[in-house]
């Protein structure tokens, strides 16, 4: 169900919990930058959201942190999600779960499909005053969104996303131009606007949008899978490794469009971790250089 990349992420996270572990103190420094970003959100949704000043333009969405903050959102499993807590004795913004819009599981009950653990409501009691970022699993379901063969999920989903009380980016059919996950261009704008459609009509006020790219080669234009703008809060990618001239190419979208931009997923991907300096200017210190030059508004 979850995309088979989400287990070499798990096994590589223990490695990185490790790696953070060695500096607490510039850990401690940068959480706390962050949790009070993240006191301005949670006020930002008691207030409905809108428009915030983010870096040198204004970035239009629900639930983006103040020009300077940046939201640090850790995943992707329950087991990882307390390991880094434990290292870094700090408390992130938020975190990552993940469920299907076929199954709505992995919510109140436990669900592991070879990406880790899920049980986000167990996230939900244990870390209340965070934020949630939710990847929609959806590969070969289109045709049932469509045709309201998942109705019961989604509405289960949507009303347990109300209940979290507390700001939620949902990223529907992440990674929509994987090739492995082989979305119709067409279909998959329909389904992820039938979604949102469903959700506004549930009045589901608390979560925002997330247009989520793998960033790589593709055949054909990424523009191709935009749902529009009345159905996208945030632009994302993801983060591992490959040419920037792709990572660039949705910084540059996200511009033209006024959209605050994520990194949705991130980690070393073939890159080894456990070399000290080696590492860290391997791929370390190119991930934080790419979040502070495109402003992007959260790290996940």
């Amino acid at each position: 169900m979850i995309n088979v990349r989400t287990s070499y992420a798990h096994a590589r996270s223990r490695s990185t919990i490790d790696f953070i572990a060695r500096d607490k103190r510039e850990n401690r420094s940068r959480s706390r930058m962050r949790m009070r970003g993240l006191g301005l959100i949670l006020g930002l949704f008691l207030l409905s959201g809108g428009v915030i000043s983010g870096g040198s333009t204004p970035k239009k969405g629900k639930f983006v942190p103040p020009d300077g903050k940046v939201l640090l959102i850790i995943g992707q499993d329950v087991t990882n999600i307390h390991a880094y807590v434990r290292a870094t004795e700090e408390i992130p913004a938020g975190f990552t779960v993940y469920t299907s819009a076929e199954f709505a599981d992995g919510l109140k009950t436990r669900m592991d499909q070879g990406g880790g653990l899920q049980h986000a409501q167990k996230i939900v009691d244990k870390y209340p005053n965070t934020v949630l970022q939710i990847g929609l699993w959806m590969v070969d379901t289109e045709e049932q969104i469509l045709e309201g063969m998942v109705d019961e999920s989604l509405d289960r989903l949507a009303d347990w996303i109300k209940s979290t009380k507390r700001p939620v980016y949902l990223r529907i059919g992440y990674e929509f131009d994987y090739p492995k996950n082989h979305y119709d261009p067409k279909d998959y704008v329909l389904a992820y606007r039938s979604i949102v459609d469903r959700f506004r009509e549930q009045e589901v006020e608390n979560v925002a949008y997330v247009w989520h790219s793998y960033a790589g080669y593709v055949p054909e234009p990424h523009q191709n899978w935009y749902p529009g703008d009345d159905y996208v809060d945030w632009v994302a990618l993801s983060y591992f490794r490959g040419p920037e001239t792709y990572r660039e190419a949705f910084v540059k979208f996200a511009n033209v469009k006024g959209k605050p931009l994520m990194i949705a997923e991130a980690c070393p991907f073939l890159v080894p971790i456990t070399f000290g300096l080696k590492s860290w200017k391997q791929w370390f210190l190119h991930s934080f250089s790419f979040i502070e030059e495109p402003d992007v508004k959260a790290f996940c």
